[in-house]
């Protein structure tokens, strides 16, 4: 499968690096892979800055407001109705909250395994055979 050249870039990169195959196992971020099968170059999670993880795991977080919302209410009989509002500031809050929080995790993983930013991967020198 061919994805776009700074994804096949950063997981070249990912490959030559000492860390657990989680890591770098491109088989692993189904989410990231339907953006790159379209050429979109969205980076894995561990490599992106905070602001891109902020964003991903942020919608991430929306989408999962409602399956747990509609679980929660049918577990606990909750038949308050919400105005549109108080939904806005949940899906706000779920936002920043899934956001921030995987984002600050990731940073943390990538600086503990010392790899380098997506940036700083799309600067190193291409290898040419």
């Amino acid at each position: 499968m061919t994805y776009p050249p700074a994804i096949e870039k950063a997981l070249v990169y990912l490959q030559t690096k000492e860390i657990p195959d989680e890591f770098k196992n491109d088989k692993m971020w189904y989410a990231h892979k339907f953006f790159w099968k379209r050429g979109i170059a969205l980076p894995p999670a561990i490599l992106a800055d905070f602001s891109v993880n902020t964003l991903y795991f942020g919608i991430y977080g929306i989408l999962m407001y409602f399956p747990v919302s509609l679980i929660t209410g049918l577990v606990f009989r909750n038949n308050k109705s919400w105005t549109a509002s108080e939904v806005m500031i949940n899906l706000l809050l779920w936002f920043v909250g899934f956001g921030f929080i995987f984002a600050w995790q990731k940073s943390r993983e990538r600086r503990s395994l010392g790899l380098l930013s997506w940036k700083e991967i799309q600067n190193l020198p291409d290898e040419k055979p």
